[in-house]
């Protein structure tokens, strides 16, 4: 099965003993994350390292690490699918938006997320730890 990941299960798959890492590391599905992901959990990593004990460099290799088990989806894929995905989550949280727009793109057969605001959606299946 196709699973499109949010940013927050990504970051959750960064910490030590995490259950989403070993998940993310050994269950049985194609794991997916929209590229703006990668850009969003970099954007935080000061704090990320600081809160999790880490280096920038084994920051860097965990990273590396999670996404041998974790295709991106391009900038480029989302688009064609962003402005229905924008539809749907206007009224709930229209930053949510390309998680959703990810998930059409690759008919993922759900994206798993702790954000509520993608919990209330009903265009694709929402799948929780």
């Amino acid at each position: 099965m196709k699973v499109d990941i949010d940013t927050n299960i990504f970051m959750a798959g960064l910490l030590k003993g995490s259950t989403v890492r070993a998940i993310l590391n050994f269950a049985d599905a194609d794991f997916y994350l929209p590229e703006e992901g990668i850009i969003e959990v970099r954007k935080y990593a000061d704090e990320l390292c600081s809160k999790a004990g880490y280096t920038n460099e084994e920051f860097e290799e965990l990273i590396s690490e999670l996404l041998e088990n974790i295709r991106l989806i391009s900038i480029q894929d989302t688009k064609p699918y962003l402005s229905e995905a924008e539809k749907i989550m206007e009224k709930i949280d229209i930053k949510d938006s390309i998680f959703l727009a990810a998930a059409l793109a690759i008919e993922a057969g759900g994206i798993w997320s702790f954000d509520n605001h993608i919990k209330e959606q009903t265009r694709i299946r929402v799948l929780d730890t």
